[in-house]
């Protein structure tokens, strides 16, 4: 199986609407971040023919999840989603018809018609510029592994916090830092689980 990771780096690239049209009609599993929230979450609630809403796993962070509902004409603020992120991950989930990854503290994942997860506190470091990237790289390769968006999202955001917590040792980390630590998480994981 495989599974497609699409928006970080293309906010305003030409023919970005294309590609991402193209990936979302391919029904190949997918991880929605960045510049590619906004017309995948309008294309998804207008109803074209896509992937189930279960192997969608859109990832945004308060300020993204504020654009991306703005785009589909709810009219919240970062301080309306500060008040209350449960309702505001679970009302893009229903309007895209996906599963949302919401990043933050707490980090929240919500699948459309389905409760709302809440992971544990995660190191603060995490705020650094290209750990969301990690994060979608993670969830892709998990989706693609034939768990669903939920089980990714959730899986993901765990294995990220624990390999910030290793690489960090306290102290500030870069995005890189997480993903060189991941590999050592992962494998402590099919440990345990053996």
């Amino acid at each position: 199986m495989s599974a497609w990771v699409i928006g970080p780096g293309v906010a305003d690239h030409p023919g970005q609407d294309a590609v991402i049209g193209a990936v979302l009609a391919s029904g190949v599993p997918i991880v929605v971040d960045a510049g590619a929230l906004e017309p995948c979450a309008r294309s998804r609630a207008a109803g074209a023919r896509q992937a189930a809403p279960d192997r969608v796993l859109m990832t945004p962070h308060a300020r993204e999840l504020v654009a991306t509902l703005g785009a589909m004409r709810h009219d919240v603020t970062e301080q309306d989603v500060a008040r209350d992120r449960p309702a505001h991950a679970r009302l893009l989930a229903e309007t895209a018809r996906a599963t949302v990854l919401l990043k933050g503290a707490p980090t929240l994942v919500a699948p459309p018609g389905g409760a709302v997860v809440t992971l544990p506190d995660a190191p603060a470091w995490l705020a650094t510029a290209g750990s969301g990237d990690v994060l979608a790289g993670i969830a892709g390769a998990l989706l693609a592994s034939g768990l669903s968006a939920l089980e990714a999202g959730v899986a993901a955001s765990w294995i990220h916090a624990r390999a910030a917590e290793a690489a960090s040792g306290g102290g500030p980390i870069t995005a890189l830092d997480i993903a060189d630590a991941v590999p050592a998480v992962v494998a402590e994981l099919l440990l345990e689980g053996a």
